[in-house]
């Protein structure tokens, strides 16, 4: 009960018609709807799915704050889902680079990036793994779950195509001297991202946040082995739950 009047509070505080954000949190809204952020931004919203747990987590909880963005940063953010995170960045960054490869959850992206006027967001329809070329990726069987589309089984029985790129290629085709802030939230594929760049790309990030999926095997794809990997590559890391914070 403390849990979800804190949570009633911190939706109240955050955004300017929450009254209608409460009734989708509640499941009792049927129909789309803009959501006006207290900070100025806008964002469409798909009610009844995972949208509104991403803004959640994004605005409310604030749970990549960790992850400090300065006036001029360049950001990557790999997951953008509807934009969340990519917008509340470009409020301060210099430049986002957003990657999102569902097909209508980058559609909603492309609408809320011009919704608000984000020029400094740059969208790309791609996964990121430790390949590129054309990948599987599973789709939930239930429609809510828009954000939890992956690279790795388990989600769903439906499954679509979609293009891969690498973390070095994306350093490699933006000719990017630095990373401020990488951003991960792709159900799984944080592990191959991370531990297939190459070490002179890990130097140029400066900070990591991302969350950590939990697989039994391999023993590497832990959040533990994520942090020792991290560790030997001179980053400092914090975690807290499934949420890994690396600085460097």
């Amino acid at each position: 009960m403390l849990q979800k009047i804190s949570s009633t509070i911190g939706i109240v505080r955050t955004i300017k018609n929450w009254r209608i954000a409460l009734l989708d949190h509640a499941g009792l809204l049927k129909r789309p709807y803009q959501c006006k952020i207290r900070n100025g931004l806008n964002l469409n919203m798909r009610s009844g799915t995972d949208d509104r747990h991403v803004l959640f987590e994004i605005f409310v909880r604030d749970c990549c704050g960790e992850a400090e963005i300065k006036p001029g940063a360049i950001v990557v953010d790999i997951g953008a889902n509807i934009g969340c995170y990519s917008l509340k960045a470009a409020q301060k960054a210099s430049c986002v680079f957003a990657f999102e490869p569902f097909p209508a959850n980058f559609s909603a992206l492309r609408d809320n990036i011009a919704l608000n006027h984000a020029d400094n967001v740059e969208i790309f329809p791609l996964a990121v793994s430790n390949k590129s070329g054309t990948a599987v990726m599973f789709i939930p069987d239930d429609d809510s779950y828009l954000g939890r589309i992956s690279l790795h089984p388990g989600r769903g029985t439906r499954t679509t195509e979609g293009e891969c790129i690498t973390l070095d290629e994306i350093v490699r085709r933006a000719d990017l001297d630095k990373i401020d802030v990488l951003k991960i939230d792709c159900q799984g594929a944080e592990y191959e991202i991370l531990y297939g760049a190459a070490s002179e790309t890990l130097g140029r990030i400066k900070q990591i946040i991302t969350e950590c999926e939990r697989y039994d095997e391999p023993p590497e794809w832990a959040i533990q082995a994520l942090s020792l990997y991290l560790q030997n590559h001179q980053f400092k890391v914090r975690t807290h739950g499934n949420l890994l914070y690396a600085w460097q």
